[in-house]
Formats: structure tokens, sequence, C-alpha cells
């Protein structure tokens, strides 16, 4: 699973229309990955701000804001842990006031994630 190889927990399928599309990081107090059934009933936008794309979300930069978040703070202590990060835009280090998320996937040490299938939990 991709989330095995991003260094995250997987707690399993669900079927939640109208909530975060495949598969995602539930970045709240449970700190787990989700896939989610329901397919294209599926809300097209994250619903919850807790909520990142595993799939969706493009690698990190190594120069956004003038920081190499791949190679220095991907999979570094104090910083991201492999998988999807922010960077949210109230942040000083953040430029143009925008949330900015990436995929430390194949950044400093994490692995690749397995593509996403539609179809994988039935």
């Amino acid at each position: 699973l991709a989330s095995a190889t991003l260094g995250l927990t997987w707690a399993g399928p669900w079927h939640g229309p109208d909530d975060h599309r495949y598969c995602l990081f539930a970045g709240d107090h449970r700190q787990q990955t989700y896939f989610n059934t329901a397919a294209e009933s599926a809300s097209k936008t994250p619903p919850n701000a807790y909520y990142s794309s595993i799939c969706e979300a493009a690698q990190c930069s190594t120069n956004k804001f003038g920081i190499d978040f791949c190679n220095t703070w991907c999979n570094t202590d104090g910083f991201w842990p492999c998988g999807v990060s922010t960077l949210v835009g109230a942040d000083g280090r953040n430029t143009d006031g925008t949330d900015y998320t990436c995929s430390c996937a194949g950044c400093n040490g994490c692995g690749m994630p397995e593509q996403c299938s539609h179809d994988k939990f039935g």
C-alpha cells in the first residue's frame, strides 16, 4: 500500500459520499491514511482542512519560496515526515499567502507511493 511506502499508518477503506475522494491522509488526531470507495459520488475538493490527498499532490519542490522542501524538509526531524504535508499560507516563510501542499514521495529517502486504483477495494 502507498501508506506503508510513505511510512504512514493505514486505517482502511470507507464509503463516504460527499467526502474526500480516493486516497487521503487524515492529518488530525488520527494521523492515518484511508481510501474512500465512494468514487464519483465523493467530493472533488477536500471538504476537511485536515485531509491531504496522497495520490494527487505534486512532489515537493526544490525551490519554492526559496526553500528546498524535497531535500531539506521531507523526512527531516522538526519538519515533515514522508507523506503529504502543507506549509500554510499564514506561515511567514510562505511568501504567496496560499497553502502549499506537496508530497514527499521520492524526496530525501521517502519511498514512492503505489498508484491509486479507483476499484482497488471493490
